[in-house]
């Protein structure tokens, strides 16, 4: 799919203060402010057109921690097909916290399969402050990067709007698909049993990340797998879970359906 091309221009007014003493006559000015490249308006409709589409349904993925202590979950959102012919991704955000507990967020946009946009949210450390990267990167059909964008903004100053073009950045969407598909080193396969603060643990995952969801009871499946726990290390299964948070604020999953893969 083709964007339309289109100039897209701001006007931003500005206003002369009043003095205590002597009312001064306002005066306005109006400034256009060019984008840094002339699809750059397409686009961007395109991202507000996704980000406030109440039809689109919210999804999840299950919360995986690798051995290094670093979380990773995905969130999107998705439109649904006529007679029951599946769902189509329209954006999926990636955050990713640090054993440090330093919070990286991506986000990507999708028209179809393809993804043309995307954007990397990134805080780092700087002595006492907090400073926070943003970039932003545009594809064409091929997937191939338009144009980039950088600002970085101090804990100090909050002014996010004063991009400046940089080198071509491509965020990589495998790893966020690889998560939301459950494939590869996130899929859902049996690891054990453990429990913490009074709540019994099923985990999933593979030798590299795992995934903790809380239950009250052991149904008939999860009694087959307790009771023969070495027999079905690493089999795959297929779970329902929700997130539930408690009134300390306390956020956990919750096992709601659980089953053998096939």
């Amino acid at each position: 799919m083709r964007f339309i091309i289109g100039l897209f221009l701001f006007s931003v007014l500005f206003s002369c203060g009043q003095d205590n003493h002597e009312e001064k006559k306002s005066s306005y000015k109006l400034k256009d402010v060019k984008p840094l490249f002339k699809n750059e308006g397409a686009f961007e409709n395109e991202i507000k057109n996704i980000e406030s589409d109440k039809n689109l349904i919210e999804v999840t993925s299950l919360e995986y921690l690798s051995n290094e202590g670093e979380s990773f979950v995905v969130k999107g959102l998705v439109e649904t097909k006529k007679e029951d012919q599946g769902m189509t991704i329209k954006k999926l955000q990636l955050k990713q916290i640090s054993a440090k507990g330093i919070e990286t967020t991506y986000s990507y946009y999708y028209i179809g399969i393809r993804k043309f946009a995307s954007s990397c949210e990134q805080f780092i450390l700087n002595g006492n402050s907090l400073d926070k990267i943003h970039t932003k990167s545009y594809y064409d059909d091929s997937s191939e990067v338009i144009f980039s964008k950088r600002t970085s903004v101090s804990s100090e100053k909050r002014n996010e709007n004063n991009y400046s073009k940089c080198e071509p950045i491509n965020h990589d969407d495998q790893l966020v698909l690889k998560i939301i598909n459950q494939e590869d080193e996130f899929e859902t396969k049996f690891q054990g049993f453990t429990e913490n603060m009074g709540k019994i643990y099923l985990i999933l995952g593979t030798d590299h990340f795992t995934s903790a969801i809380a239950f009250t009871e052991f149904n008939p499946t999860l009694k087959i797998l307790k009771n023969n726990e070495k027999k079905y290390l690493g089999n795959k299964l297929i779970v329902d879970f929700s997130v539930v948070e408690e009134a300390n604020g306390f956020t956990f999953q919750a096992l709601k359906d659980i089953r053998f893969a096939q």
